[in-house]
């Protein structure tokens, strides 16, 4: 079962991958096709801003 989960998550992750490689330019200004194609949900707990990927990785950030 972890196998499984593990192999769905590296295929997600290699469609991120994929979808990013082909953007023509460097992301520079906020583009909506690319957060709602990468993105899960953002929570927001006090001064701690999290990021869920669509992978099921998450990112903490301070602000």
């Amino acid at each position: 079962m972890e196998n499984t989960n593990r192999e769905g998550l590296k295929k997600c992750i290699g469609r991120m991958a994929e979808f990013l490689s082909a953007q023509a330019a460097e992301i520079e200004n906020y583009d909506e096709q690319i957060v709602r194609w990468l993105i899960d949900k953002i929570m927001i707990h006090g001064y701690i801003v999290e990021v869920e990927f669509k992978s099921g990785m998450s990112v903490e950030v301070g602000i």
